[in-house]
């Protein structure tokens, strides 16, 4: 409902939504049939219904799953240990959507701080551990000695318009550097600049994505200018 699209990133899904259903000359019930029915929708009934033992982690969207995970979900219904035991056992986890989106769990109640439960942490690690198997799929690592370069000036703090609420240009500028560092063969596999009104670089540590992430914002961070001639030095 056009009521409930609050956001710009809800109206435009509901737009796209709307353009869907008229190419595919179906009726907006007809739609929404489609989407509460199928495998894809099996987990929701089944919460719904208060059948929780019977959820199967597997048929879960990797969004969905992130959001059960990082919410109270597992604690209210005492499901830590199944989907632990579950989690175990998955050398990645499925997650479709982009680094940022796992960085701002990381950044929950809007600080950097947080202190990320096992459950959380590991989602979240083998989340971006899948994003990274998918994007080495056909060869698609990056090749040529790539130097990802973060922007860290004060700027970057600023609030993204149309955005999630309370993500900023630096989670992107961050978690993408997490990312394409870690596709690099090269010599700065697992390096990226920095830079402000200086530069420097920085070695990622850890063998996870949380660590990483970690690593960067605590690290030493001026918040000055941007001056991105400064890696020329």
């Amino acid at each position: 409902s056009i009521n409930k699209c609050n956001t710009e990133w809800a109206q435009r899904t509901n737009t796209f939504a709307k353009e869907f259903v008229n190419a595919a000359g179906w009726s907006y019930q007809d739609y929404r049939t489609f989407k509460s029915t199928g495998k894809a929708h099996e987990f929701q009934r089944i919460i719904c219904s208060g059948l929780y033992k019977n959820i199967n982690w597997n048929l879960i969207p990797g969004k969905a799953l992130l959001n059960l995970v990082t919410g109270k979900f597992l604690n209210n219904h005492n499901l830590n240990n199944s989907y632990l035991e579950w989690l175990n056992k998955q050398p990645v986890a499925k997650f479709n959507g982009y680094p940022y989106e796992l960085a701002m769990k990381i950044k929950k109640h809007g600080s950097y701080y947080t202190q990320l439960s096992l459950v959380e942490k590991m989602t979240i690690d083998k989340q971006f551990a899948g994003l990274i198997e998918t994007a080495k799929k056909d060869d698609g690592s990056l090749k040529g000695n790539v130097l990802c370069a973060l922007d860290t000036s004060g700027s970057m703090t600023a609030q993204i318009s149309g955005g999630p609420a309370g993500l900023s240009s630096y989670d992107v500028c961050v978690s993408l550097g997490i990312y394409f560092s870690e596709l690099n063969t090269g010599a700065f596999h697992n390096h990226v600049a920095m830079f402000d009104d200086t530069s420097y670089m920085l070695e990622l540590k850890g063998d996870s994505f949380t660590d990483k992430w970690n690593q960067i914002v605590h690290t030493r961070t001026a918040w000055g200018s941007t001056n991105f001639q400064s890696l020329n030095d």
